[in-house]
């Protein structure tokens, strides 16, 4: 199973950024580790979460980088 998002970031000269930090584990375990993927490149505006479980919901973060 994966997630697709597509986000909108509307960038700025006076704060600009490299790309996005994605941070997500399943929502019913406070204790899980989250897991990392780095986005590289300012104009990304979409990305997949893959092998994720069936029927699990997530929690997902987002950070700037």
């Amino acid at each position: 199973m994966y997630f697709f998002c597509l986000f909108q970031y509307i960038a700025s000269e006076a704060a600009p950024i490299e790309g996005f930090f994605v941070y997500y584990k399943p929502y019913d375990e406070p204790d899980h580790t989250y897991m990392k993927e780095t986005l590289i490149g300012p104009n990304l505006r979409e990305f997949v979460l893959s092998d994720l479980k069936a029927g699990m919901s997530y929690t997902i973060k987002m950070e700037c980088l």
